[in-house]
């Protein structure tokens, strides 16, 4: 089961995280094809004085750290690397505009 931890600045809604835990977690699943139900994510939030993430980025900036283990194959963690994010980011913002 991978592990994520996700950073972002302190003060978004429950909804908003929800959504993000969310978009993250189907992306996992399809790209990685682990079980629905292995689900392992945390949020660190952190106050706008001890996050600099640059002028170029929004508040809704986010640091996501994808631990996996040992078995997988190369190509699920090529795919992963090369796939993920967008699928990531396009599932991360169709639930933040559901909501």
């Amino acid at each position: 089961m991978p592990h994520v931890r996700i950073e972002m600045l302190k003060g978004k809604s429950a909804q908003y995280k929800e959504a993000i835990f969310d978009g993250i977690h189907r992306a996992i699943v399809d790209e990685l094809k682990t079980p629905a139900e292995d689900r392992y994510q945390r949020i660190i939030e952190i106050d706008s004085e001890n996050f600099d993430h640059g002028p170029r980025r929004s508040d809704d900036y986010l640091f996501i750290e994808i631990m996996l283990f040992e078995g997988r194959s190369e190509g699920a963690r090529a795919g992963a690397e090369t796939q993920f994010l967008p699928q990531a980011g396009d599932q991360c913002r169709a639930d933040r505009r559901a909501n």
